[in-house]
Formats: C-alpha cells, sequence, structure tokens
C-alpha cells in the first residue's frame, strides 16, 4: 500500500467516526467506518450466496437419486438464493459517505 492511502486512511486519535481495527506505533489509528462495515459484510454474505448456489449446482450435475439428494440441492440452493439477495441488498443500500 502507497503511504499516501495509508495516510487517508488513518484518523488521529480521539476521533469517533469509525471503528479502530490497528493502533500505529506512531500513534495514529487505522479505522474502518461502519458503512465499509456494511459494504464487507454485503460482499461476504454475496459471496457465500454464490459458492452456495455453485455447490447446489454441482450437486444438480452429479445427479443421484432419492429424496436426501433432492433436499440436499434445494437447501443449498435456496440458502445461496437468500445470501446472495441479502449481500446485493446490502452493498446497494449502503451510500458512500466522504469522511468529515
Amino acid at each position: 500500500m502507497v503511504k499516501s492511502e495509508l495516510m487517508n486512511l488513518m484518523d488521529p486519535p480521539g476521533d469517533t467516526r469509525c471503528s479502530p481495527i490497528f493502533i500505529m506505533s506512531n500513534g495514529h489509528i487505522l479505522c474502518v467506518s461502519n458503512n465499509m462495515e456494511k459494504k464487507f459484510l454485503g460482499i461476504m454474505l454475496s459471496v457465500l450466496g454464490i459458492a452456495g448456489l455453485i455447490f447446489a449446482v454441482v450437486n444438480f450435475i452429479k445427479g443421484g437419486s432419492g429424496a436426501h439428494h433432492v433436499r440436499e440441492i434445494v437447501g443449498y440452493g435456496v440458502l445461496g438464493l437468500i445470501f446472495f439477495a441479502a449481500g446485493v441488498s446490502l452493498v446497494r443500500t449502503t451510500k458512500d459517505r466522504p469522511p468529515g
């Protein structure tokens, strides 16, 4: 990471606009805003949803018979869709606010 980019992420000590994640040796606090946390959660939910959908498709392609196999496909597919929709919705509705 370039030093100027790192300086943009650091706020002076005592600033309460963000959640501190790391205290630097020079006393600066590296922090993440609440909006960044929400966007990160949305991205992670979307990735988990895509993984669930991929797992459901792989199980469907592998084939097999029986109620257990069908329940597995439907379970992973439904959870994948829910996680993906929740993640995309969270990313879309979280507004980017400039610091200050």
